[in-house]
């Protein structure tokens, strides 16, 4: 499985998932995809980073961090599904994440 994202800088991201439960996640640094399953299709709805610092170790505390806050992906009433990009390189989440939503115009 993996889901293929695309970053405006033409890099193309491989991500694992997608996974309907946030607990299939692992806590290494990198980024969530967030998507809308409407059974259809999938929608990409938001991308949540991590870098793996004291405040936030990786991807799945991250994704629960997010779930305290308020979230754009509240207004989605269909499934959710999570996909992650773990980071390997010198690369950090946010030019990862940003990279990504640039290209979905996020």
């Amino acid at each position: 499985m993996g889901v293929v994202l695309k970053g405006k800088s033409g890099t193309i991201y491989i991500f694992e998932g997608p996974y309907k439960l946030k607990s299939s996640l692992e806590n290494e640094p990198g980024v969530c995809a967030i998507f809308d399953d409407t059974g259809e299709s999938k929608k990409l709805v938001d991308l949540v980073g991590s870098n793996g610092s004291i405040d936030t170790k990786g991807v799945l505390s991250s994704m629960i961090k997010k779930d305290k806050a308020q979230s754009r992906v509240s207004e989605y009433s269909h499934d959710l599904e999570y996909a992650a990009f773990y980071i390997y390189s010198d690369k950090t989440s946010e030019y990862i994440a940003k990279d990504i939503k640039d290209y979905y115009s996020l």
